[in-house]
């Protein structure tokens, strides 16, 4: 996840991996807004364990790949940058339940940030 802030409700541009919905990328393009825009179709049947990459090119694309080795890279496609990053922005990992009566769990290994 790459946010603007690190505030709720933040600009985001998000990489998701769920059981049901497979591998999916969803924005929130502006601060506080209530929904968020699904930049491709989920691609479903794709399940943890899996690596995920996120990069902003010169041009201020956000490009987004994932991995079933951390090696051999698949493209799921680009969008505008809709945060802008000009004051700074904020990367991390998540887990999410997507419901505030369960309980969600997850692992995270091999993360690293890179700025070029």
């Amino acid at each position: 996840m790459i946010r603007s802030s690190l505030n709720p409700g933040a600009r985001h541009v998000a990489l998701n991996v769920t059981h049901s919905n497979g591998l999916q990328v969803a924005v929130r393009e502006a601060d506080g807004a209530s929904g968020l825009t699904e930049l491709r179709r989920p691609i479903l049947g794709l399940n943890a364990p899996i690596w995920l990459r996120l990069t902003r090119d010169t041009v201020g694309n956000i490009l987004v790949f994932y991995s079933f080795n951390g090696s051999d890279w698949t493209s799921y496609g680009q969008t505008l940058d809709p945060l802008g990053f000009n004051d700074g922005f904020y990367v991390g990992v998540f887990v999410t339940p997507r419901n505030n009566n369960e309980y969600a769990d997850a692992s995270f290994d091999n993360i690293s940030v890179e700025f070029r």
